[in-house]
């Protein structure tokens, strides 16, 4: 008997399939999402999800790791930014990709590598809620706050503009009404 093969990202498709202006990030609207979990024992976490060109970071809160609670989370981002791609590892949560709104693009097997930019950007979420935080304790408006400073940081790589500000030039946001603070 043949053993089948276990596929837990359906229809996948490979980071090598991604287009030039996203693996070279000159142009604008190609993300990259990851997920923040709560400290062992406890339920939820963060949807990240990080601009590639102007480094904004948007995240959600999540209850669960289940996929229809992170698809949710990336529509809700969808609605608010241009989306042209986005950029995922092989975790189960990704498995409803296909219902974001926009092209989704793997990572290679335990590559995180190949989407640093919102490892990094998880990198400075962790100063607000270092490892071991109960995410079910922490609320969107938390979040939000931490993304904002975040976001409106100077930074050397974006010619000491912020993130915010690159995005909003850019015309990242879909309506000029979303309420980003800075």
């Amino acid at each position: 008997l043949k053993k089948s093969k276990r596929v837990v990202i359906p229809n996948r498709v490979g980071i090598e399939r991604r287009m030039k202006g996203a693996n070279n990030r000159s142009r604008y609207k190609h993300w990259e999402r990851d997920t923040i979990v709560s400290k062992k024992g406890c339920r939820g976490g963060l949807a990240s999800h990080q601009e590639r060109k102007s480094r904004l970071v948007l995240a959600r809160k999540v209850w669960s790791m289940s996929p229809h609670e992170h698809a949710a989370a990336t529509q809700y981002v969808e609605s608010i930014v241009v989306m042209k791609s986005t950029t995922i590892d092989n975790g189960f949560e990704n498995r409803e990709h296909e219902s974001w709104g926009a092209p989704t693009f793997c990572c290679d097997p335990y590559s995180s590598w190949q989407k640093g930019g919102i490892e990094n950007a998880n990198k400075m979420l962790r100063a607000f809620f270092p490892k071991g935080t109960d995410f079910s304790t922490v609320s969107q408006k938390q979040i939000d706050a931490a993304c904002d400073i975040i976001n409106n940081k100077p930074r050397k790589i974006l010619g000491y503009r912020s993130a915010l500000e690159v995005a909003r030039k850019a015309k990242l946001f879909k309506h000029t009404s979303v309420l980003i603070q800075g």
